[in-house]
């Protein structure tokens, strides 16, 4: 790809690559006699740039840029009248890097066999995975918390969503009728999925790199389950 005499070290030179927001891309020039003018631009859907995200002229040393965003991106390099360039995809959650995220009940208050909505915020400087899953636990007289026990059957359904960093979504939890009446929290097991990568390289899309997946679980603010029709 270099023109002679000219040592370059580029990020990728496949379309195969998937970079992340947030991901920083190095092109290191070695280039005795001439310039070279690199930039990484925004691009439409039909390869047209829109804007410019940054720009460097050198003749040695390395020009780095972080993806801001979510999109396609040309990084390219001009060096007298050759051009070069190569396609950059980059998705705003390729990895599921976030650990931190809060429950925020709608009610501190609900009655057996009803329902209770809250928010699922991601509080992390990352994107975390989630699904339609939750569970209960009962403060006890000693202080201690311990999984709720109950009869009733609730199945969810193996579908996984995903969480942007600072943004949130309604779940809603379903409070079994046979619950007995008192102080409870909510539970939510949360995903982490973090594919390694190379420096300065992209995962590639196919075939897909192993990932490794964690959870965590958080908790809410107590809340009381009263009887039916006592509220």
């Amino acid at each position: 790809m270099a023109p002679f005499g000219i040592d370059l070290k580029w990020p990728t030179r496949s379309d195969g690559f998937v970079f992340e927001r947030g991901q920083t891309l190095a092109v290191s020039v070695d280039s005795p006699r001439r310039k070279a003018r690199l930039s990484l631009v925004a691009v439409d859907a039909a390869g047209t740039p829109t804007r410019a995200i940054a720009r460097r002229t050198l003749r040695r040393g390395t020009f780095k840029v972080t993806i801001p965003s979510a999109g396609t991106f040309a990084l390219r390099m001009a060096i007298g009248d050759r051009r070069y360039w190569t396609w950059v995809r980059s998705e705003e959650c390729l990895n599921f890097r976030g650990d931190s995220a809060e429950i925020r009940l709608h009610a501190s208050s609900v009655a057996a066999g009803g329902s209770l909505n809250y928010d699922l915020v991601n509080t992390s400087d990352g994107c975390i995975g989630y699904g339609y899953g939750y569970s209960f636990e009962r403060l006890q007289g000693d202080g201690t918390w311990a999984r709720a026990l109950f009869t009733s059957l609730i199945a969810f359904p193996a579908i996984g969503f995903t969480l942007p960093t600072a943004q949130s979504t309604i779940k809603t939890a379903l409070i079994p009728g046979d619950l007995a009446p008192g102080t409870y929290r909510l539970v939510d097991n949360l995903q982490q999925r973090i594919t390694e990568r190379p420096p300065n390289q992209g995962i590639i899309a196919r075939p897909p790199n192993t990932p490794v997946n964690r959870s965590f679980l958080i908790t809410s603010a107590p809340f009381t389950i009263v009887a039916p029709n006592s509220q």
